[in-house]
């Protein structure tokens, strides 16, 4: 078989419409990056016959993790997984074991303070995971050849000063101005970092809580609280000039803990009311929203995962002991959504920090109880941790 040669973060390998393979030294993270229609017509035609919604109920818990609560997990190109501490005192690591989906090995990595929302997302380029500072004084550098760690940069200890972050195609991390009114750019080939003001016209310079790159040369920005002038902006990641999304409607727009990108197409949820707001970026970022069916905020995963089953799937977290919620999943080629029939209450074990999938098509979750969960989806395909395992990720 010839190999062709790959366009950096537009080309990837294909026979038959079906990913097999790209040259071994090319760059995990690029590829990851890619929304191109080969991507995504592959993953349709190779997704798997889904689950009944219910096995958002029925998990088996692995092993008290013991750590606090975390603000996502990443899934690693070494077969791994790590969760992103918020105020958790350690990483927990997970290695799935593809001869007994209940027995993978746990380890942790690091020790902190209990301090919360110490970071908010990570991002895994050229063999090193990079978690985003919230709270937390410095970018901190995990080297998943040895788990070590490192970290870069003097930022300050004020709380929450940078929102979720988003990996852009071109290898610029953006983490958005929260508490802080600069946005934190971070360029991976060099590891410089740079603290940008964020724009003022007609739109307030803070609170911007979520970021989404949306594969079209720009990261998405959205406000996590309610006001009359928040509203949902872009930062092109080649020139770093941010611009008002035209079809985002100025107070509106608002309360987003949670977005994902699918094909072109960015999802917001808005917590006060559970709706989606949905930009279809390969349209003029046409706007439409619709309905959870959810009660309004009631916390969900601020980082959905994707199935091998291509649903992506929303774990509630809420903490109010009066209220009852499903979990619920989402079918992003037509935005049909399901909810589980058994519904749980505030205090109840089931509900979810976060989940990833993980390299044995399997979704792994942390709940607020600190177990770790396994939700087993019964599929024999391995998800190769390489350049082939992140066609299964979102953004």
């Amino acid at each position: 078989m010839s190999r062709k040669i790959l366009q950096v973060g537009s080309d990837i390998l294909t026979i038959n419409d079906k990913l097999v393979s790209v040259k071994e030294d090319y760059p995990f993270w690029r590829v990851n990056a890619n929304t191109s229609e080969q991507y995504f017509n592959a993953l349709w035609q190779d997704l798997a016959t889904p689950p009944t919604v219910e096995l958002m109920m029925t998990p088996f818990e692995v092993v008290g993790s013991n750590t606090g609560g975390v603000n996502g997990m990443i899934a690693a190109s070494n077969g791994s997984i790590y969760t992103i501490p918020s105020a958790a005192t350690t990483i927990t690591k997970i290695t799935p074991n593809l001869n007994n989906v209940n027995a993978p090995t746990i380890t942790n990595v690091g020790t902190f303070s209990t301090t919360a929302n110490k970071f908010t997302s990570a991002h895994e380029v050229g063999g090193k995971i990079y978690f985003m500072p919230g709270s937390f004084e410095s970018i901190m550098v995990l080297d998943l050849s040895n788990d070590g760690l490192s970290f870069i940069g003097s930022l300050g200890t004020t709380a929450n000063k940078f929102g979720k972050s988003a990996l852009a195609d071109n290898g610029l991390i953006i983490a958005p101005a929260n508490a802080s009114t600069q946005h934190l750019i971070f360029n991976t080939q060099t590891l410089s970092i740079t603290l940008q003001t964020a724009m003022t016209s007609g739109v307030i310079q803070q609170a911007r809580g979520v970021s989404v790159n949306a594969g079209n040369g720009f990261i998405y920005m959205a406000p996590n609280t309610i006001g009359l002038n928040y509203r949902i902006t872009k930062i092109n990641t080649d020139t770093l000039v941010e611009s008002l999304v035209s079809t985002s409607i100025l107070g509106t727009d608002v309360s987003i803990n949670s977005g994902m990108c699918y094909d072109g197409v960015l999802y917001f949820y808005k917590l006060s009311t559970a709706e989606f707001i949905v930009f279809n970026t390969k349209s003029s970022e046409s706007r439409i929203t619709f309905f959870s069916g959810m009660d309004g905020n009631v916390t969900i995963t601020g980082f959905p995962s994707i199935g091998v089953d291509g649903w992506v799937y929303y774990f509630q977290s809420f903490t109010d002991v009066n209220q009852s919620h499903p979990h619920f999943r989402l079918n992003p080629i037509n935005n049909t959504i399901q909810r589980t029939t058994t519904v749980i209450s505030g205090s109840s074990p089931l509900r979810v920090f976060s989940s990833v999938m993980g390299i044995d098509s399997n979704l792994y979750g942390i709940s607020v109880l600190n177990r770790i969960f396994i939700y087993n989806f019964n599929s024999n395909k391995v998800i190769v941790p390489n350049r082939i395992y992140s066609r299964y990720n979102i953004r």
